[in-house]
């Protein structure tokens, strides 16, 4: 997702959707968005995660000092981007001296969340161990609210509140099971909000405080940030500027999302979906792989560690064992109408048939035309990569 945040582009056309599988620098036509955004006057800071898999990033300055404030002259317009660790996936395992006091060194006494009242989704089990991992991620949130708020409060002490543009966003999803490192709803529904100030109402696609459910990937992020500026998006973007006007006409948003799932450190993985307003399609290339193989990462978290227990002691039901299965099913399907939490496949239901068809014919004509990787051998993508540098 940080590669096509920066590039605007499908990682699985750039050859970035391997995990930390760095292709050197994109091809020459290919400019990053603080590039761009640089070239047109514009002082890039970023503080100061990358992670992109990818190399030809230009900012100003990226580091843990990155700021605005940096800029050289004060009246140059900036892009300045921040990174908050709080939700990482590391909470999980860090001990609870070093959540407390660093991960949530923001939190006063009130601000904990009690793991008796924390809501646990039914693809998890209700025990202590995911009571705690809730309840933490829900103080990490708050954690990073007041993160946030810090940058709202200088953005107001340098009188630059009522003309700076905000995004807010997560590159996936809870980093517990089901969720990141899947292509299912939970690690690929990331939360997005952007506030427009009152000088430029005039491009906010509706009033403030409205939720629009149109669909929009991060990958849009890119070209609604040029767009911002009064640049065009680039002919090469698979992006589209979605989250802002660009026009007299209404915004139309995507018919349909895909999500893409790859290697992940030593596991080799393929999966893709498409989701539209109400169902998710999903195809597993590996099926003969479990949806949950041993990453050394995650399982040497002891929530990983509770999760294999129950497993292994017959305590996981339904949705909740599925993680376990030995082998995955070729396709899957899920109604979120009818199932919110997207738990039951109705890939063999005749009643979907029609829809199976369509999201099967959605997806393979969105592999050819943007050219997926993921159908070549990675060490074939880097070589290929190595060929244009």
């Amino acid at each position: 997702s940080r590669s096509s945040i920066m590039t605007g582009l499908y990682p699985t056309s750039l050859g970035t959707h391997h995990h930390r599988s760095n292709v050197g620098r994109p091809p020459a036509f290919v400019k990053m968005l603080p590039n761009l955004l640089g070239e047109a006057g514009y002082y890039t800071s970023n503080n100061a995660k990358k992670d992109y898999n990818i190399g030809g990033d230009r900012w100003h300055e990226s580091s843990g000092k990155a700021h605005w404030r940096r800029r050289p002259e004060p009246g140059q317009p900036f892009f300045a981007v921040f990174n908050f660790g709080a939700c990482h996936s590391s909470i999980t395992k860090i001990p609870e001296d070093v959540i407390v006091g660093q991960r949530l060194s923001k939190l006063r006494a009130g601000d904990f969340h009690d793991p008796a009242g924390a809501p646990v989704p039914p693809y998890h089990p209700d025990v202590p161990a995911f009571r705690k991992a809730w309840s933490r991620y829900y103080d990490a949130v708050t954690q990073v609210d007041y993160q946030a708020g810090e940058i709202v409060a200088q953005l107001k002490a340098d009188g630059l509140w009522e003309d700076t543009i905000v995004f807010v966003w997560a590159d996936h999803g809870v980093g517990m099971p089901r969720g990141k490192h899947n292509a299912w709803e939970q690690g690929t529904h990331v939360p997005l909000i952007v506030r427009f100030p009152g000088n430029y109402q005039h491009l906010a696609p509706a009033k403030p405080g409205s939720v629009i459910d149109g669909l929009v990937t991060l990958m849009d992020l890119g070209p609604s940030t040029l767009a911002m500026a009064g640049l065009a998006t680039p002919g090469w973007m698979h992006g589209r500027p979605l989250l802002c006007k660009t026009g007299e006409g209404g915004i139309r948003y995507r018919d349909y999302l895909i999500g893409m799932r790859d290697r992940l450190d030593s596991r080799h993985e393929m999966v893709r979906s498409v989701r539209d307003q109400r169902f998710r399609y999903q195809r597993n290339y590996y099926p003969h792989l479990p949806f949950k193989p041993h990453e050394d990462y995650e399982f040497n978290a002891p929530l990983l560690r509770e999760w294999v227990a129950l497993a292994r002691a017959g305590k996981l039901t339904g949705p909740q064992a599925m993680l376990n299965l030995r082998f995955k099913p070729i396709e899957e399907l899920y109604d979120s109408g009818n199932d919110p939490h997207m738990m039951r496949n109705v890939i063999d239901d005749p009643q979907y048939a029609e829809v199976v068809k369509r999201m099967r014919g959605q997806l393979r004509t969105w592999m050819l035309e943007t050219r997926d990787l993921g159908m070549l051998e990675e060490t074939g993508i880097l070589q290929l990569a190595g060929s244009h540098r």
